[in-house]
């Protein structure tokens, strides 16, 4: 029953990413080109904006649907911005896909950020499913990454 109680009340664990993986920015071009950018956090990032950042991505994870329209040529007309996290070595996750919890193991993991899909999720590069709808997604990845610029331009 206490289980029960703290799966309810969003206690259990969710699925998500942590500072300690490996990350990159990806980005698709109209045309297909892919420019895949280390991320590279110094040891005076903000870590508050990361923390929301890592956040935003876990509610998007924490309820994945079967993707019912995959990208289209017409979708494909716009850039397409992804947050991947390739994980050291393949993590288990717990996944509420279509309303059932499975068991992934994982390697790597990409979050459409910008684009026709915002909040698409790619699996292992291989499997495309839903997140949830995030309309702080887009807001706080910009402010990561204008921290980003920030701590790039800066000497120590």
């Amino acid at each position: 029953m206490l289980l029960l109680l703290l799966f309810i009340s969003g206690c259990a664990s969710k699925p998500g990413l942590t500072q300690d993986d490996n990350y990159s920015i990806v980005v698709i071009s109209p045309k297909g080109q892919v420019q895949n950018i280390p991320v590279q956090l110094k040891w005076n990032s903000n870590k508050v904006v990361v923390q929301n950042l890592l956040m935003e991505t876990t509610f998007i994870l924490s309820d994945l649907r079967t993707s019912e329209n995959p990208p289209n040529e017409s979708a494909l007309a716009n850039s397409t911005v992804l947050l991947k996290a390739q994980f050291p070595q393949s993590r288990v996750f717990n996944l509420n896909i279509d309303g059932r919890v499975q068991d992934f193991n994982l390697d790597s993991i990409e979050i459409e950020v910008e684009g026709p899909h915002q909040g698409r999720v790619i699996l292992n590069e291989t499997q495309t499913l839903q997140g949830i709808p995030d309309s702080n997604l887009k807001p706080t990845f910009d402010e990561f990454m204008n921290m980003l610029r920030t701590s790039t331009s800066e000497d120590f």
